[in-house]
């Protein structure tokens, strides 16, 4: 895998108002393919049938990551966030590590506001979960936390410094694609 390819943004998982990943094409495959008539492009059926799909992706997305070297080994990771709230952006961190970056993803996803729509995307080392709600846009992001990073969070013996270290770089090293993907 080439490091542009690490680079290039990915969607993970979402919903399909942020995704396109199912269309009424795909719907009328779906049921030529299981033998049953079609309902009518914007009907209730085809909009259960693309909830159904998305459920069965979110499932299958969290038993993949599952057998990934993002959750398979036990790392950390923190989670920062920018959230886009009707007076304006509030950014700050989740004082907390996840020990799984399926633990750290449903975090994100289950976080403060009740979503209408989500997308999960992986971008040069970095997965942002992207949360749309009726006043805006949170976008969480998910950092694997280097050695330094883990001395300075989840061993210390003291309370941690979580402004300082957020803030410091070289407390991050990057994910590789492969090791969620």
């Amino acid at each position: 895998m080439s490091k542009k390819d690490n680079k290039t943004e990915r969607t993970l998982i979402g919903t399909n108002y942020c995704t396109d990943f199912y269309n009424y094409t795909m719907y009328l495959e779906w049921c030529e393919a299981n033998e049953i008539d079609p309902a009518e492009e914007d009907s209730q059926e085809y909009y259960d049938w693309v909830n159904e799909e998305e459920r069965n992706d979110y499932d299958d997305f969290f038993g993949n990551l599952s057998y990934s070297k993002a959750d398979k080994e036990i790392r950390h990771y923190v989670i920062t966030f920018d959230l886009g709230l009707w007076d304006g952006h509030h950014k700050g961190y989740v004082e907390k590590t996840f020990e799984t970056l399926s633990e750290a993803i449903k975090e994100a996803l289950n976080s403060s506001r009740d979503y209408q729509d989500y997308k999960v995307t992986y971008e040069n080392g970095r997965v942002y979960v992207y949360g749309f709600h009726h006043d805006g846009t949170n976008v969480m992001e998910i950092m694997l936390l280097s050695k330094k990073g883990e001395r300075a969070l989840v061993y210390r013996k003291s309370e941690p410094d979580w402004e300082r270290a957020i803030e410091n770089e070289r407390n991050f090293k990057r994910l590789k694609l492969e090791d969620v993907w």
